[in-house]
């Protein structure tokens, strides 16, 4: 299923009764899980930081797969695997990447897996700043640093800042709960003994 903005008679409505509203209560728990997950890792270390973006890189390439295949050109997010690749090539921590199976029906909302795409940068950005802190910018932040996801998410909001149909909304609440579901399922690989 493919969107493209303003083919869509949508109305304007109260903040509260918005798509990005209904993403960010229905989602919340998963967005939770996830972060507390993610602060098993101390980003400072290299070992932590390779994991970070290997958990970042498996999840992310059949999202964005799906997201090419399904997302109208217009409304496809901003690849970030090409970044992540590069951080790690860094490192020399460059390995064959183990992605995690992202694969939700055709009829699937896409602007639940952009709006999870999109919010990620924000995180990102938080991330980027206390790691130039802590490493002194030794680090390579290819992927954290990147404003290209920022600059998305603005032409974003105006599709997500209005309300859908019942049907529509709930479909891309599953189809962004997937997304979690996918880097949860890339962190459980890289965090074995923590996942168990």
């Amino acid at each position: 299923m493919k969107i493209a903005r303003g083919h869509e008679s949508l109305n304007t409505v109260a903040r509260e009764d918005t798509l990005r509203s209904r993403l960010r209560e229905a989602t919340a728990p998963a967005h939770d899980a996830l972060d507390a997950s993610m602060g098993d890792l101390d980003l400072s270390t290299r070992a932590d930081y390779v994991r970070f973006l290997e958990i970042q890189l498996n999840a992310r390439i059949g999202v964005e797969e799906w997201c090419r295949q399904h997302c109208s050109a217009d409304l496809v997010p901003p690849p970030q695997t090409s970044l992540v690749l590069q951080d790690l090539a860094r490192l020399d921590a460059a390995r064959a990447a183990e992605p995690v199976m992202f694969d939700l029906p055709s009829c699937s909302e896409p602007l639940g897996v952009c709006w999870v795409v999109a919010g990620s940068s924000m995180g990102n950005r938080a991330m980027a700043a206390d790691l130039r802190r802590r490493t002194h910018g030794d680090w390579p932040m290819h992927f954290l640093g990147n404003t290209d996801l920022p600059a998305y998410f603005k032409t974003l909001r105006p599709l997500i800042e209005r309300s859908y149909s019942e049907s529509r909304t709930r479909s891309a609440i599953a189809a962004a709960e997937a997304v979690f579901a996918a880097f949860r399922q890339s962190w459980a690989m890289q965090m074995p003994e923590l996942a168990s």
